[in-house]
């Protein structure tokens, strides 16, 4: 008898302890994705699944779809289709499995499909204008696709790297130099962003030779750190860049500011925080307007329409400081993401 009791003491021992090992799976998986980490929190969710119940359908149904959410916000589409699948399949499915599922087909380019998916959404979310105006954007890309414009888009092969390059801004009133972003390896940091699961990015720069070939892109002198660099703006002198620079920490949110480096000659000076936001807080992607006295930039700061929206700071002229910032409204901004506004 006492043999069975223990037995039985043991049994509801492991299964505690299982139980508590499975919650700091999720919990790690949940802390990663709050601090932006969503590359990380893949795996951590892959884990915490593969580890939960068949039985438990109700929470292995909300980690399929968390897992779906990190594949589309890391701007992997594929694998976001493929989890967002899965999700709908759930008698627990949220209907946001549905739109995204919608959205990485469109994003995929297979638009009659996304369609398809979109027309689904409005039936179970019939007051959402998203659909409407995700059904319109799919129909105008297959008219497109039907009638295309007469532009012909090239890869520029001697600037691509095999991992993100983007943003890219002319660096000389000759256009014989551009700078652009880059994760490509060369970069400074050496660390891995917990959100893309590439490196630091950083500011690079190529040349145009005589003959009208880019050299080997290499990070731009002083603008670099060990924090991670990009979208460069330029202004039409061509005196001064303005930048992004964004700080990382494990598992934590950090602030990301606007630097202002200008050029004596042809070097870039030491860049400085322009301090139009707390370094604690998102200011990024900016955009100057031609005469210098109005500048637009990404933040998620309290008062906007959602998630990121375009706001602006405006000053007298190019010597005075900046004013409080604000935001563009409802006629720039959605409940949506809305960057890079140059």
């Amino acid at each position: 008898m006492k043999r069975i009791q223990v037995l039985i003491i043991l049994l509801i021992i492991f299964a505690l302890q299982d139980s508590q090992a499975q919650l700091k799976k999720v919990e790690r998986a949940y802390e990663s994705f709050q601090a932006g980490e969503y590359y990380k929190a893949i795996d951590h969710f892959k884990v915490a699944y593969s580890k939960t119940s068949k039985k438990d359908k109700e929470n292995r149904a909300e980690l399929v779809f968390m897992i779906g959410e990190c594949y589309r916000l890391i701007n992997d589409p594929k694998n976001a289709e493929t989890w967002y699948k899965q999700a709908i399949r759930s008698s627990n499915s949220k209907p946001e499995a549905q739109f995204w599922l919608a959205e990485s087909l469109k994003k995929s380019g297979k638009y009659q499909n996304a369609i398809d998916e979109f027309k689904k959404y409005k039936q179970i979310a019939q007051t959402d204008a998203r659909a409407d105006q995700e059904i319109r954007a799919c129909e105008l890309a297959l008219e497109w696709q039907r009638d295309p414009e007469l532009y012909k888009v090239e890869e520029i092969r001697d600037l691509n790297s095999r991992e993100s390059d983007f943003s890219p801004a002319y660096g000389r009133d000759d256009f014989g130099v551009v700078l652009f972003t880059s994760s490509r390896d060369d970069a400074l940091g050496n660390k891995t962003h917990g959100a893309t699961g590439q490196g630091f990015t950083d500011i690079f720069e190529s040349r145009l030779d005589k003959k009208s070939k880019w050299s080997i892109p290499v990070p731009v002198d002083v603008i670099n750190s060990e924090a991670e660099e990009g979208t460069p703006f330029i202004t039409s002198d061509f005196k001064e860049l303005y930048f992004t620079r964004c700080e990382a920490g494990k598992r934590e949110q950090k602030g990301c500011m606007i630097m202002l480096s200008k050029r004596t000659g042809d070097k870039w000076g030491e860049p400085k925080n322009i301090g139009i936001l707390p370094d604690s807080l998102v200011a990024a992607h900016p955009a100057l307007s031609p005469d210098g006295t109005t500048l637009y930039f990404v933040s998620d700061i309290p008062g906007g329409s959602g998630g990121k929206d375009i706001w602006m700071v405006s000053r007298a002229s190019t010597g005075d400081a900046w004013s409080n910032p604000r935001n563009l409204g409802p006629d720039i901004n959605t409940p949506g993401n809305e960057v890079f506004p140059y």
